[in-house]
């Protein structure tokens, strides 16, 4: 799929599991409406996948990751109040059901609409937000592994770090994965579980690792 004809193509209301509705704190800015699909394009058959990614692209793409140093043009993404999700209603043939809203710093479920496995991913979301890490590198689901892999950074395998190492040294060794698979693995793993990626010699020990394979 092309990324740039997919961003041309026009909203398919129709065909679409959900609604975005983007609401500024400035109330003379319009709010942006978008669809779950685009016209020509099938929409995602995992539909908590899909809003996960939609709340990430949001992160990425400074509507859900407020810096007041940094400016837009039209008093812009920054001064974003809140993005309330819709669900399409078989009943009234419309995006009329509110199931969740996500503010800067919490997110609020309506009752009737809680979705366990996103409120999950919506909790993890924020509390890695709110101590300073990158939630859409993460948590990015992109190309991401079954639940049963060994490198599944989603997973708490390794109470120390050395532990970790090890694991990498002889899985690299015994070839069941790639130097980039490895790596990859690695600063997730770190970002998820330790303090994050580059403490304690990080990239030493991956250049060290897999240096004279690059």
């Amino acid at each position: 799929m092309s990324k740039q004809k997919y961003l041309k193509a026009d909203w398919d209301p129709r065909n679409s599991t959900f609604k975005q509705v983007i609401i500024f704190r400035n109330s003379e800015i319009q709010p942006i409406v978008g669809f779950s699909a685009r016209v020509g394009f099938n929409e995602s058959k995992n539909k908590d996948n899909l809003l996960k990614r939609w709340f990430l692209r949001n992160y990425k793409n400074g509507y859900l990751n407020f810096n007041p140093e940094r400016t837009y043009d039209q008093g812009g993404k920054d001064e974003v109040f809140r993005i309330d999700y819709y669900q399409y209603s078989k009943q009234s043939g419309d995006h009329k059901t509110l199931i969740v809203s996500l503010f800067q710093d919490f997110h609020e479920w309506q009752p009737s609409s809680y979705i366990k496995d996103v409120d999950i991913f919506l909790n993890e979301f924020y509390h890695l937000k709110s101590v300073g890490k990158d939630p859409a590198r993460i948590l990015s689901l992109d190309n991401e592994p079954p639940q049963y892999s060994d490198l599944n950074p989603n997973r708490s395998k390794f109470r120390h770090k050395n532990a970790l190492r090890s694991f990498c040294v002889n899985t690299f060794k015994d070839g069941a994965y790639s130097s980039g698979e490895l790596k990859n693995y690695y600063i997730k793993y770190c970002d998820r579980w330790f303090r994050g990626f580059g403490n304690d010699g990080d990239q030493d020990f991956l250049n060290g690792l897999f240096g004279a394979t690059e």
